[in-house]
């Protein structure tokens, strides 16, 4: 006669832990340089960071909305104005390569690891947000903005990927909660 076991049971029987046990899924290594084997302190640090990280490409993303009525109501771009739907293309092109950009840098992260292409998409952001500041035609700020938009991509890819990296599988989905509603937080306001 067979008899249906509680997946409880059988959960416990395949771990071949104890019940008080916690498995460390993956299995961390004897090497220190093992982010799995970073003090809880930092992969907090770790995580703050890469919450800051999407926060502040969103926000840049967005933030040159506020200035479009004005750029719209006076001739900021040379005369006539530029009408409300072109000014969109601020916002548009910054968005789109925003996603687009993913396709090359969540690969350049697989293979040359997540922190130069962090660090390099920052440095890109920045020069590109120091090239907006300083456009004198609507031309080069859209091309700003175009830069502005692949130096943020990795924020929402491969931020999550440093996240999942550092932190045990039972802790994941905490710290993606953490990170998450940080990049929702920009979005939604």
């Amino acid at each position: 006669m067979l008899t249906k076991l509680p997946s409880e049971h059988l959960e416990w029987t395949a771990s071949q832990t104890g019940h008080d046990e916690i498995r460390l899924v993956p299995q961390p290594s004897a090497d220190p340089a093992d982010p799995l084997n970073l003090p809880m302190w930092r992969k907090i640090a770790v995580l703050a960071v890469m919450s800051i990280h999407p926060f502040v490409v969103n926000f840049t993303s967005a933030s040159i909305s506020s200035a479009l009525p004005i750029y719209a109501s006076t001739g900021v771009f040379g005369f006539p104005p530029k009408t409300f739907s072109q000014l969109t293309y601020f916002i548009a092109c910054n968005i789109l390569m925003l996603g687009a950009s993913n396709l090359w840098w969540v690969p350049l992260a697989n293979t040359f690891g997540r922190r130069p292409v962090v660090l390099g998409s920052l440095l890109l952001l920045i020069f590109s947000s120091m090239w907006a500041g300083l456009a004198t035609s609507f031309n080069s700020l859209v091309a700003a903005r175009i830069f502005m938009g692949i130096g943020g991509g990795p924020a929402d890819a491969v931020s999550p990927d440093v996240v999942g990296e550092i932190f045990f599988v039972h802790q994941r989905g905490r710290a993606l909660v953490s990170l998450l509603s940080h990049i929702l937080r920009v979005n939604w306001h």
